[in-house]
């Protein structure tokens, strides 16, 4: 009933006939080589080894391709600003650039080019407009599509669309909204029943993406049947207007899945996303989220591109500026990244950006060295590349995306990248299943499937049946394990025996602490992310706290919270059977009421006041119970969005920023309210296997991801626990089936 037409047509899962290696190519430069002057003086970070080039001569552009090329480049996106740039005889540059391509092909380069969209001209909203109102994306199909160096993939033209011009806008039309839900639930009984709620009628319904569950799920979806509606109109302007079969994009827009809306949708709607600027950290950060854009796209019929990067420095344009130096082995590393991940696509920061010190191209500072290694592992890639070759064999492991996870906007994204990251770490040899895929016919061929729930179930197939239902029916198949967590079995109603027979954490006799105990955080700096779990923004820093709030004239880093929907999660250590308080010190703009949950269990309401205020919260030690880390959320009875609440003031802020959460303090009453000495912490745990395991397991201990705690666990067979005794993997018999729920 639920399934939305987007995912109702699934598309094969494809491959380019090659790896595509691209970099941005920059075609500013212009030098006067009698006058010895141009826009080279001045800034530029490093010396072209080659001497300085002019973009306006076809020779100059064909020199620079050409020695791409010999260094395993195959794609390049000119970095098009839309300015009236002119190459020789007064063509439009972009015209000299591709006759350059064009040259270097009739060599027997199987090179490409494409544009990078910079600037802010291509339409986010009515996505048509690009086409009806002759905008950028307009011209260059209409010049240069049908050259045999564009770029197309899968049988229609590419291009990138830089972050400048911004992403694909949300729409909010709540009349349209409740005639969707009118069409597809037919009554307010049905959709009542469903979600858990008592709306009267449909008009009581508005799209909400920052309301928890079924309201947001559904908005989500209706929000992509929208944009997809508008990109197939687009793409008729391009067939009747230009004659070429449609466009594909990929946007700017990051790793992690769009809008925290799920991975799929915007795989199957807009084609493989990308980032300009990429990691500017370890060449292994988001390893996971990655991981899943490239295998996901892949499914939904488009590329995923990776992230190259081998240095960057803005000092000589920027103030105070940036800068990632090339050690320790960074290339190297990103590299070796990408082809772990079975990507399709990689996207280097430039082949020659010299005002940003990113260039790849030869230099007097750097040589060729850089040159050397991409030419070495686009080598290895071009000749090991397989296409269609990363299939697994009938009866191996699927591991379901779960993007109810994201969809639902209560669900913790970390149970799915813990799946991802283990099954890659045992090197055991996994397919990824879409949620739109989660259909018996295709679970069937699964022996084994990882289920991550996120804490908050699953959602619906292609066919709008639930996935938890199809879970169930597999099951029945026999010979069947489910790996599945937080929220798997336990809503599919697997797992209990009778009502309350099912085992509880809580200490059945509470203790008065035996010493004193803190620990606090301090939100906002370096470190504070071992206790964050969802729910929180970036870092900001606020300077000096005013006169008259708690520590004032001392420094304030804070983080907003919740950021997205209305739920914000952390993970704290404690002290087993005592009496604790919680307490947090932060910053409201408006008043709001706060529900505080630790382990699934109420423990108390407050009143989020403006201003500055510490709050607090009493732990009675039978909730505590025998727990040493337990997972403490707010939950947030509205959404405060500054843009929607005060535009004028607030122009364009779309995060939720109900609480500047400065601090996080838990202790046993007799410490002082924003003590800072503090027990160290850190956020893995360490569990043991049961007698059982332990004869076939290589260990009987082992380090693990914390993961949710659960107020009360289903009964089966415990196959390890946690060092404070709370059961984290355990075995339930389902009818000639097994399934291990940690």
């Amino acid at each position: 009933m639920l399934g939305t037409a987007l995912l109702a047509h699934a598309v094969a899962a494809q491959t380019p006939d090659r790896p595509i290696i691209g970099a941005v190519f920059f075609y500013w430069y212009e030098w006067d080589e009698e006058a010895e002057w141009g826009n080279w003086l001045g800034a530029v970070h490093n010396t072209p080894l080659f001497g300085y080039y002019d973009n306006r001569k076809l020779q100059d552009n064909f020199r620079s391709l050409l020695l791409a090329a010999d260094w395993g480049i195959t794609h390049f996106f000119l970095d098009y600003w839309g300015h009236d740039w002119r190459g020789e005889n007064n063509e439009p540059r972009e015209t000299t650039v591709l006759k350059a391509a064009e040259k270097v092909r009739s060599l027997g380069y199987p090179i490409f080019i494409g544009y990078y969209q910079d600037g802010t001209n291509f339409a986010m909203r009515g996505f048509w407009r690009n086409i009806s109102e002759r905008r950028d994306t307009y011209r260059w199909l209409r010049d240069y599509a049908r050259s045999p160096a564009w770029t197309w993939l899968f049988g229609k033209p590419f291009q990138m669309v830089y972050a400048r011009n911004g992403v694909p806008e949300l729409t909010i039309d709540h009349e349209g909204f409740q005639a969707w839900l009118r069409q597809r639930y037919g009554s307010i009984g049905k959709l009542n029943a469903e979600w858990g709620t008592n709306f009267r009628d449909f008009n009581e319904i508005r799209m909400d993406f920052n309301a928890v569950g079924f309201q947001r799920a559904m908005s989500i979806a209706y929000q992509y049947e929208r944009w997809q509606r508008d990109w197939e109109r687009l793409e008729q302007l391009v067939r009747d207007e230009l004659g070429l079969p449609g466009l594909r994009v990929s946007f700017d827009i990051g790793y992690a899945p769009f809008r925290n809306f799920g991975f799929e949708r915007f795989a199957r709607v807009f084609g493989g996303p990308h980032s300009y600027a990429g990691i500017f950290g370890q060449p292994h950060e988001q390893d996971a989220e990655r991981f899943l854009q490239a295998a996901v796209t892949r499914k939904g019929g488009t590329v995923f591109f990776d992230h190259l990067k081998h240095r960057y420095f803005d000092w000589n344009i920027r103030v105070p500026g940036t800068a990632y130096p090339p050690e320790p082995h960074h290339f190297d590393r990103f590299w070796v990244g990408n082809l772990m991940r079975f990507v399709d696509g990689v996207l280097h920061l430039s082949w020659n950006e010299w005002w940003e010190g990113s260039n790849l191209e030869p230099s007097f500072e750097g040589g060729k060295r850089f040159c050397e290694t991409n030419l070495l592992y686009s080598t290895i890639w071009q000749l090991t590349y397989r296409d269609g070759g990363r299939e697994t064999r009938d009866g191996e492991i699927g591991l379901l995306v779960n993007d109810w996870i994201f969809e639902h906007g209560g669900g913790d994204a970390a149970d799915l990248y813990n799946a991802v990251q283990g099954l890659r770490a045992v090197n055991a040899p996994f397919e990824i299943v879409l949620q739109s895929e989660a259909m018996l016919e295709n679970l069937r061929r699964y022996r084994v499937l990882v289920a991550p729930a996120g804490g908050v179930g699953f959602g619906f197939n292609a066919k709008g049946e639930r996935v938890d239902e199809v879970l169930r029916t597999w099951l029945q198949l026999g010979g069947r394990t489910l790996i599945t967590s937080q929220g798997g079995t336990r809503d599919m109603g697997h797992g209990t025996s009778k009502a309350g027979q099912s085992r509880s954490n809580a200490s059945p006799v509470p203790r008065p602490a035996p010493r004193p105990f803190n620990f606090f955080v301090d939100i906002g700096v370096v470190g504070d992310e071992a206790v964050l779990v969802q729910g929180f923004s970036g870092r900001e820093d606020w300077g000096k706290l005013p006169e008259g709030a708690f520590g004032a004239g001392s420094q304030a880093t804070v983080r907003w919270t919740p950021n997205i929907g209305n739920t914000t999660v952390l993970m704290l250590p404690s002290l087993p059977n005592a009496d604790l308080l919680l307490r947090w010190h932060g910053s409201a703009i408006w008043r709001d009421q706060l529900r505080v949950f630790v382990n699934e269990q109420l423990v108390g309401e407050v009143a989020v006041e403006l201003g500055w205020r510490v709050y607090e919260v009493r732990l009675p030690a039978e909730v505590v119970a025998n727990a040493g880390v337990i997972e403490v959320r707010f939950e947030f009875a509205e959404a405060h969005i500054p843009g929607e609440k005060d535009p004028q003031r607030f122009r364009g802020e779309q995060r939720v920023c109900n609480l500047a959460l400065d601090w996080v303090q838990i202790c046993t009453p007799n410490v002082s309210v924003g003590e800072r000495k503090s027990i160290k912490w850190q956020p893995t745990e360490l569990a043991e296997f049961s007698d059982e395991v332990r004869k076939v397991a290589y260990a009987k201990q082992f380090r693990t991801p914390l993961l949710r705690r659960r107020a009360v666990a289903p009964f089966g067979k415990i196959l390890s626990t946690y060092s404070d005794n709370i059961p984290r993997d355990i075995l339930i018999i389902n009818p000639q089936s097994q399934v291990p729920s940690p």
